[in-house]
């Protein structure tokens, strides 16, 4: 079934377990827009390194210095990379919530 391979990895933050899932789509996006695997790594990072919120929700954190986006679905510790976007700026659904890093 097309769409449902998924890649999932471990990361550790701030003595934080986190599961980080990386769907086909994305890994799809990053290769078509030529956007660095290590931007998306270091934003991640940045990201979680300054919360504690883990409600359900979505967010588009921005990583200006990059200049990437990217939007993650987050539950709990569970953390699923949705898709990746090579601009800033970008439109935010009312049920997204944008953080600029």
């Amino acid at each position: 079934m097309k769409g449902l391979n998924k890649m999932t990895k471990k990361l550790v933050v701030n003595d934080t377990f986190y599961r980080i899932i990386l769907t086909d789509h994305i890994i799809k996006r990053m290769q078509e827009r030529s956007i660095n695997p290590a931007y998306i790594a270091d934003g991640l990072n940045t990201y979680l390194a300054s919360t504690n919120d883990k409600k359900h929700r979505y967010v588009m954190v921005e990583v200006a210095k990059k200049g990437i986006s990217l939007l993650l679905n987050i539950r709990k510790n569970n953390i699923k990379l949705i898709t990746v976007v090579n601009k800033v700026n970008c439109y935010v659904k009312s049920d997204t919530i944008k953080v600029v890093i």
